[in-house]
This record gives C-alpha cells, sequence and structure tokens, in this order.
C-alpha cells in the first residue's frame, strides 16, 4: 500500500475536506427517498416475504438471505467492471467488500437452524458467522473512504478482503469462537455486546464518510449515509431476540433488505448512471458547440460573402481606371513617374483580388458549397494556360518550366478550375521560393496501382522541417522573414490540401532546407481517364474519403 496523495488517487478525494452540506432534503429528494417509487420494490418484496414467513420462517430466512447475497454479487460485478468509467475507488473498495460480505452471507443462511448444510450448524453456528460479517461489514464501511485514498489494485482489495472473510469464516467453523447463541437462554452478552460494537462502528463509519467525501455527488453520499442508518437500526433489533424465528428477527431481515437495496443504488447511481448522464451531457455540449460552429461558419460565409462585393466594387474601378491611366488612353500623364505610379495601383489592385478570391475559396469549401465541374483535362494544356496566368504573379521568363508529361499519358477527370488553381498555388510557390533562372519541373506519371501522381518540383531554400506538419494550415508560412519578401498571406498549400481532398487526392510535401520541394498529388484510379475512354460515371469529390496529408522530410 502506498502513500496517500492527491496524485496518486484517481477518485474525488479530497484530504482537507471537512463537514458540510451534504445531506439536505434536496438530496433526500433527489436520491428518491422520499418517493413512493424508489421503495415500490423493496416494499413489494418485504410484502412477499412476510407472506412467505407465515408460511416457512426458514424459507423466508433462506431468501431474504439470498436476496442480499444477489444484491452484493451485482454490486460487485457492476463496480469492477465499471471501475475504469466510473473511476470511483470508493465505490470499487465497497463492491469488492461486499462480494464478500455476501459470501459469509451464504455461509449465515446455510447453518441456519433448519437447513444446517454445514458440517458446524445451527443457532449458534450462523449467530456466531451472522457476528464476524456484520463486523467485516461495518469496519469495510468504515475503512472504505480512508483505503479509497490509495491507488490499490482492485484485484489486491477483492484478495484482502477474501483472505480476512475466509480468516474470520475459518474462526468459526473452528469452534474457539465465543458463543452468541445458548439454546432455552437466548443471545449471550458477547452476542449483544458486539452487535453495540458494530453499532458505534458504523456511527464512525457515517463521520468518516462525511469527513472524507469519497463521493462527491450529493445524491450518492445521501445513499450511502441513509444505509449506515439502516444497517444500525438492523443491529439494534438483532440484540432484543430470543426466539430465531420471532418478530424481530424478522424485522432485522427485512431491515436488513433495505440497507443493502440503498447501496445498490447508490453503486447503481454512481457506475451506471452518473457516467451516462456524463456523456448525455458531453454529447449535449459538443452538439451545442457544433451548432453554434455552423452558424459562425455560416455567418463567416455570409460576411465574407458580403464584403466581397463591397471590396470588389472599388477594386475593380481602381483596377480600370488606372489600367487606362499607365496605358495613357485619354492622353500623356506628363511626368512618367505617373505611369510608374499607376502600375504599381493596378498590380496592388490585382493582388487584393486575388487575396479575396482565395479567402472566398476557403470558405466556399470548409462550408460544403464549392462544387465540382468535372472534365476530361489533358494536364499539358492546363500546364500550358497556367503558365500565362502565373505571368501576374511571376515572370514568365524568370525561371525554366520543365514539362514532363509523355503525348500519351492518361487524362485527368477533374474541376478544371480547380486544378488552374493547384497549379497556380504550386508553380506560384516554387518561382517565389527558388532562385531567378532556376528549374521548375512539373511532371505527370504513373504511381502504382492504376494511380497517377503530379508533381512540381523546385531548387529553392526549401521548407524547415519543424514546419513541415504545419504548412497545409492556413495562414502559416515556411518561413515567415523570406516570405515577408514576397506577396501572400499564407494560404496557397492550404487552398492545395482543400482541393486535392475534393478530388480525394493525396497530398505530399518533400523538402530539404536550402535544396528545394516537391509536392505530389496522387489521383486515386477512378480519376485517371485514357485517352479515348468516357467517363458516365458522374463521379464527384467527397473530402472525407481523401488520403492523409502526409509530409516527407529530408
Amino acid at each position: 500500500m502506498g502513500a496517500r496523495s492527491d496524485e496518486m488517487t484517481d477518485t474525488p478525494y479530497d484530504q482537507n475536506s471537512s463537514f458540510g452540506t451534504t445531506i439536505s432534503i434536496a438530496s433526500m429528494r433527489a436520491a428518491g427517498l422520499t418517493s413512493l417509487s424508489f421503495w415500490s420494490f423493496p416494499i413489494l418484496l418485504s410484502a412477499f416475504l412476510a407472506f412467505v414467513a407465515l408460511y416457512d420462517f426458514v424459507i423466508f430466512h433462506t431468501l431474504a438471505e439470498l436476496f442480499a447475497i444477489l444484491v452484493a454479487s451485482v454490486m460487485f460485478v457492476l463496480a469492477w467492471h465499471t471501475s475504469s468509467v466510473a473511476r470511483n475507488r470508493f465505490m470499487l473498495v465497497l463492491a469488492c467488500g461486499y462480494f464478500w460480505t455476501g459470501a459469509l452471507d451464504l455461509a449465515h443462511t446455510l447453518a441456519y437452524k433448519g437447513l444446517e448444510l454445514l458440517p458446524y450448524s445451527g443457532i449458534n453456528a450462523s449467530a456466531q458467522i451472522w457476528i464476524v460479517t456484520r463486523y467485516f461489514e461495518a469496519l469495510l464501511l468504515l475503512l472504505a473512504p480512508w483505503l479509497a485514498g490509495y491507488r490499490i489494485s482492485k484485484h489486491v482489495i477483492l484478495a484482502a478482503s477474501g483472505a480476512i472473510s475466509i480468516a474470520l469464516l475459518g474462526w468459526v467453523l473452528s469452534g474457539s469462537f465465543p458463543v452468541a447463541y445458548v439454546e432455552g437462554k437466548g443471545l449471550t452478552m458477547f452476542k449483544v455486546g458486539s452487535e453495540f460494537v458494530i453499532i458505534a462502528i458504523l456511527m464512525a463509519a457515517i463521520w468518516m464518510l462525511l469527513h472524507f467525501r469519497p463521493v462527491k455527488e450529493p445524491v450518492n453520499m445521501t445513499l450511502m449515509v441513509a444505509a449506515l442508518i439502516v444497517t444500525a437500526v438492523t443491529e439494534m433489533t438483532f440484540t432484543t431476540y430470543v426466539d430465531p424465528f420471532g418478530i424481530a428477527n424478522f424485522i432485522g431481515h427485512i431491515l436488513k433488505l433495505l440497507s443493502f437495496w440503498l447501496i445498490f443504488k447508490a453503486i447503481i447511481a454512481t457506475s451506471i448512471q452518473q457516467p451516462y448522464l456524463d456523456m448525455q451531457s458531453a454529447l449535449q455540449q459538443a452538439q451545442d458547440s457544433t451548432a453554434a460552429a455552423e452558424k459562425a461558419n455560416k455567418a463567416k460565409s455570409d460576411f465574407l460573402s458580403m464584403m466581397s462585393h463591397d471590396l470588389r466594387t472599388p477594386l475593380n474601378a481602381i483596377m480600370g481606371f488606372s489600367d487606362m491611366m499607365r496605358g495613357q488612353v485619354l492622353g500623356s500623364l506628363g511626368n512618367p513617374k505617373y505611369v510608374e505610379y499607376s502600375d504599381a495601383i493596378h498590380k496592388s489592385g490585382a493582388y487584393l483580388v486575388s487575396l479575396i478570391n482565395d479567402i472566398l475559396d476557403v470558405s466556399k469549401i470548409e462550408s460544403g458549397h464549392y462544387k465540382l465541374e468535372e472534365e476530361e483535362l489533358d494536364l499539358q494544356e492546363v500546364i500550358r494556360e497556367i503558365h500565362v496566368g502565373v505571368a501576374t504573379r511571376v515572370p514568365a521568363d524568370s525561371h525554366a518550366l520543365k514539362i514532363e508529361i509523355a503525348p500519351d499519358s492518361p487524362l485527368l477527370l477533374a474541376d478544371r478550375r480547380a486544378t488552374l488553381q493547384i497549379l497556380a498555388n504550386l508553380i506560384g510557390n516554387a518561382a517565389k521560393f527558388s532562385t531567378t533562372g532556376s528549374d521548375i519541373l512539373v511532371s505527370w506519371k504513373p504511381a502504382g496501382k492504376d494511380r497517377w501522381v503530379l508533381s512540381i518540383a523546385d531548387t529553392g531554400c526549401g521548407i524547415p522541417a519543424d514546419k513541415l506538419e504545419t504548412i497545409i494550415e492556413p495562414f502559416v508560412q515556411a518561413n515567415p522573414l523570406v516570405s515577408r519578401k514576397h506577396e501572400g498571406v499564407g494560404l496557397g498549400l492550404h487552398i492545395v490540401h482543400l482541393l486535392a481532398k475534393l478530388h480525394n487526392a493525396a497530398l505530399k510535401i518533400s523538402s530539404v532546407e536550402g535544396k528545394g520541394t516537391t509536392v505530389s498529388l496522387t489521383y486515386p484510379p477512378e480519376r485517371i481517364m485514357q485517352r479515348g475512354q468516357r467517363n458516365a460515371s458522374g463521379l464527384r469529390g467527397d473530402p472525407n474519403d481523401a488520403p492523409e496529408y502526409r509530409q516527407v522530410s529530408g
């Protein structure tokens, strides 16, 4: 057994706790103690047992004890198999102890007068086993709140409880245990005195329960305290009987049933009801969070759509008028600098429009509003188109664009605008982050299993290894110091990643810092169309089916 500490416990346990308002009318109502439905089952069971007792007390006693044994066994099974979910060691300690309490009660039942199935049986033997069982139960209830503060293996708890209970039973069966009942005289002073000692232990157990508070829920605490009080009253009834088949013995066993019922309800609430309620609450919170996120996402999309319209209108005017000015459509501007300024204004406006378009594309894709218009694309033609488009960002003659695509290579079933955007972003990045005059290689090659891979490779500055995992996230840049020299806010690769998912393509980035970067998109067989083959599948991309993004550092 290790030293107790907050770090070692996995139960809501407070070493510094003290008495507080734990038991109240509200907690009693919440626990069901004031509800007739809560007591309906034990009341009906008691009525049935009372009817049986009128017929045969031995059968009544056997059934009453078997019910308590069954409850103890079910408590053990529930607590044992839900310990990892409930994570309440107090209830686990209690259930392991009550398993052996049930075993001792079984021995008490088998030894009872009229049944006498044990070698050592009779009223005295059953009373002796009763006393050791109640001592075991009372000490269990007393020590469980304290033991709950230690992280002890449940197997150790069960084995230790078993060893103690077996030793106690062996003591009784050995014949050396003090006499508890004398035929014709009734209970001995030892038996009566033991009952009062057990009652005192139970009162101390209530104090321990309220002091250590191993059960944080007021409902469960209320049920446990009620069970201890009923158990104490039960022991009081067993100090008065003379006839083992009398009314006091009957009332005592009915009260015992009620105490077991209360403890059973406490363990049910902890092991099953509370985790279920916690799960239900977590599910509701997740649903609320999802609804709030969807609402916020819709508000964002609406805002971006509105702002894009409001921004594009003045930007179109700026770009149109600046284009007329730099072309001197209405006559000379006079000073050559004005032409230079007009060109700068036009380029800045074009950059802003491109940035707005990127943000809107991200919003559309993430909200599920981006629709693919698929067609069979010849990538050589698409790349020739994109080379002209890139000229607005990167001079067409600044890099050597090498294309490795065989004339008979298959076509790609994809959205033309999305594919143009993918290539524009990747070729633009390759040009931005590599030295002027270097090569940019675009290839379209088989990748095995009827898949084909589209790759864009450069010999530029590369991506640091610690950035590879996050480089596809929005507004993340590989090297902010280098990136600041170029236009861009870190949306290019993120858009490529989103568009690749829409096409069920696997994105892979391989990079060695200082040597270059290769970005590859591997397309699945259903998007590879041999020349002359017509597609009639009407395939549409589902981002949930797309392979995961992969990054490789050199």
